[in-house]
């Protein structure tokens, strides 16, 4: 079974391939067999993205997970802005999400504007729906994400655990 990361990333160098393709007509045709290999199949559209990045800002780090009865599970995210002084603010958006195999139990997101010449802005996310109360179990988690997104741009994969590194952290 494909993973949703994996027909991400193979997606992914599926348009690579095709842009460098027609930058100079001359596409390879091994290119061309493994293009339309890497095609999405069951017509899901996503506005992530495993590659790329951000272009103001860098991500700190995620300073802690917590598993509680009220917040459910939950993560603290600090981001940076990376343009010059005098340069203004801009928004970002953090976004957590928690899948069980290809089946997304929950997501948290947030915006926040973040001054420039390097301040940081902690995201404070949480999913409910996987707490002792809720939904769904954290032993049901296989894989958590945290993306990001300036204004009108797509989601960058900012960093992905997967269930038994987010147990460990929260045990």
């Amino acid at each position: 079974m494909i993973s949703r990361r994996n027909l991400l990333i193979s997606a992914c160098v599926g348009v690579s391939a095709t842009l460098a393709g027609c930058a100079d007509n001359d596409q390879p045709e091994q290119e061309a067999n493994e293009e339309s290999q890497t095609q999405p199949t069951d017509g899901d559209e996503t506005d992530e993205s495993s590659e790329g990045s951000l272009q103001k800002f860098s991500l700190v780090e995620i300073s802690s997970f917590s598993h509680t009865f009220s917040d459910g599970l939950s993560a603290d995210v600090e981001l940076r802005n990376e343009t010059e002084s005098g340069s203004g603010e801009n928004r970002a958006r953090v976004l957590m999400e928690a899948y069980a195999g290809d089946t997304l139990l929950g997501e948290d997101s947030e915006w926040n504007r973040i001054g420039p010449g390097g301040q940081s802005e902690t995201y404070e996310l949480a999913i409910e729906s996987i707490s002792p109360t809720g939904d769904e179990s954290i032993d049901d988690v296989t894989e958590v994400r945290i993306l990001a997104s300036e204004e009108a741009e797509q989601n960058v994969l900012l960093e992905s655990f997967s269930g038994d590194d987010i147990r460990s952290r929260v045990e």
